[in-house]
């Protein structure tokens, strides 16, 4: 994950189809594998996919209305995974457990899109299933990276002056466990929803620790989010953000991250007035994954 120096990671479940994407520190066994000495040595006894497919496509709305990200380890179709028009950037963060705004890279990482598909072997772990990930992006598309950690701002979440508007949750009853919210959908109890309503982004859940608030708050603000408040508590959130709804503006050129906030000075707006809770903004050292090479269109399956 990116993470202050000294200061706790992150760690939550976040919503993006079927796959993790919670802002927290790049695994250690990932990087003393995929960067250490001799690296492609070893890569030749590393598990691999039986059979893999990797297919540029066009970026058209047909393509772009059937994207989602289907199977693998820990969902109801282990042994395989479907992956329509997702962008490299989105292969890098499943593979490597980390979010877009770690991603420096070309600002085509998060534009262009493909049709990944693949078999895995029999009861194949999830940090298996990482390494074959790295491995079919790593060889289809000729990536060559590295980590470094840079000087970037990130978020503080702490009271404000006037104090929280939090909405503490009422206990959980066994026929309660899928409640409504207020999209119509079921949510369970801990976990958050992420949904564009209109020109908004409304951010719900139910029986929410401040922690996983500050997860997923990292995701719209394209910065990591660290729990200050000293809330304890699980409480029922309703956040609506104005000016949110647009997709992630890209950015371009060679050393620049691949992504920014979807939200802007709305988020910030939004987390005051309607939660009692402020970002506030610092400078802290923070793990970034840089791209040095890359090809755009993937070598033949």
């Amino acid at each position: 994950m990116v993470r202050p120096v000294n200061e706790v990671t992150i760690e939550e479940s976040a919503v993006r189809g079927n796959r993790r994407g919670t802002p927290r520190r790049i695994a250690p066994w990932l990087v003393a594998v995929t960067f250490m000495p001799g690296f492609h040595l070893w890569a030749q006894s590393a598990p691999m996919f039986e059979t893999a497919s990797v297919k540029a496509v066009e970026r058209s709305p047909a393509n772009v209305s059937v994207r989602g990200m289907k199977g693998g380890p820990g969902t109801n179709d282990p042994g395989r995974i479907g992956y329509r028009a997702v962008t490299l950037q989105q292969l890098l963060m499943v593979a490597y457990g980390i979010e877009d705004y770690q991603i420096r890279g070309p600002g085509w990482l998060g534009t262009e899109i493909y049709d990944v598909s693949a078999t895995l072997p029999p009861d194949t772990s999830k940090e298996q299933f990482a390494l074959m990930l790295q491995g079919l992006v790593t060889n289809r598309f000729r990536l060559a990276s590295h980590l470094e950690r840079k000087e970037l701002s990130v978020f503080d979440l702490v009271v404000a002056k006037n104090g929280p508007k939090l909405k503490e949750s009422p206990a959980i009853v066994i026929s309660d466990q899928q409640a409504p919210v207020n999209s119509g959908r079921t949510l369970s109890p801990g976990k958050m929803m992420v949904a564009p309503i209109g020109d908004a982004i409304h951010l719900m859940g139910r029986q929410v620790s401040i922690t996983t608030l500050a997860a997923y708050l990292s995701k719209l603000a394209g910065r990591p989010v660290f729990d200050k408040t000293q809330l304890a508590g699980n409480f029922e959130i309703d956040l609506s953000i104005d000016g949110g709804g647009s997709p992630p503006v890209m950015a371009s050129g060679d050393a620049a991250p691949v992504a920014s906030s979807p939200a802007g000075e709305g988020l910030s707006r939004a987390v005051m007035s309607q939660l009692g809770l402020e970002l506030r903004s610092r400078k802290g050292p923070v793990e970034t994954f840089v791209v040095d090479s890359v090809e755009k269109m993937p070598t033949q399956n």
